[in-house]
């Protein structure tokens, strides 16, 4: 997510938002895997995570675009589709 800040160094509303519900995202996320941990196998240790979430495309084209940069700088990068359907199973 390439945040966008204004001329008096605040964060704007709509990376405000994007930034909020990724953290919704990953606390979700985090909940399942405690709930059953099988909700992470395939995830590589030390990788990087980015939750594409079902019901935000413009969210999810701006995770997509982040995964891409982590994964272009070498780093591995773990795709997980997220959202009201999918985090649970």
């Amino acid at each position: 997510m390439s945040a966008r800040v204004t001329d008096d160094s605040t964060i704007d509303e709509t990376t405000a938002a994007q930034v909020t519900r990724n953290i919704e995202l990953a606390f979700e996320f985090t909940s399942a895997i405690f709930a059953d941990p099988s909700q992470a196998d395939g995830m590589p240790m030390g990788a990087t995570v980015v939750l594409i979430p079902d019901d935000d495309p413009d969210l999810a084209e701006d995770n997509l675009a982040t995964a891409i940069t982590a994964f272009r700088s070498g780093r591995d990068v773990f795709l997980r589709h997220a959202g009201s359907r999918s985090i649970n199973g």
